[in-house]
């Protein structure tokens, strides 16, 4: 099944994704160099687009004063609700949406936000109603090359991946393979 048939016109999501399990063990495998929260500041390009997602990992860069060009948070750190970390990215962007996003979903509303975000030179904020973790796919699979997504894996460190043409089949191959739910 193909992403341009079934998933995707003209650059929309045309119908909700949920992830099947048979796909959870292989999301486990990190999308691009894992790293301690030192290292991938360190590791940030110059001039590149960063997108974060998770609080954890939003929290490393704003500690360094770095703030993303776009942040997905759902105020949770290891599915603990973490109220104080609304305040604590408050007032870093010049633009918030709030979307609802099932666990194990990536919703059109989702997606949509993602990719408004790409034509905005203004730094936003994604704040989730439900959970974040897949966001990292869109992210990587919409953003320009040479942008850089970052990510945490929950007692293990920071994912960053550098977009390029490979980073985005291989998230392409797994978003062809996430099931569809009409169901909003």
């Amino acid at each position: 099944m193909s992403m341009e048939s079934s998933h995707l016109g003209s650059g929309n999501l045309k119908a909700d994704l949920f992830l099947p399990a048979e796909l959870r063990e292989e999301l486990r495998e990190p999308f691009g160099d894992l790293m301690s929260g030192d290292e991938a500041v360190s590791a940030l390009k110059e001039g590149a687009k960063l997108f974060t997602v998770g609080d954890q990992c939003t929290l490393t860069f704003v500690e360094e004063n770095i703030v993303p060009d776009v942040f997905i948070v759902d105020y949770q750190i290891k599915r603990e609700p973490t109220p104080e970390l609304k305040a604590r990215f408050q007032g870093l962007s010049e633009v918030t949406k709030t979307v609802i996003n099932p666990a194990g979903m990536i919703t059109r509303e989702l997606w949509s936000s993602i990719l408004e975000s790409l034509s905005s030179e203004k730094k936003t904020q994604i704040e989730v109603e439900g959970e974040e973790d897949l966001a990292t796919l869109p992210c990587i699979f919409l953003a320009q090359n040479g942008s850089q997504v970052a990510y945490g894996l929950p007692d293990q460190g920071v994912v960053l991946v550098n977009v390029d043409e490979a980073s985005k089949e291989k998230v392409k191959r797994i978003l062809e393979r996430m099931g569809e739910s009409n169901a909003s």
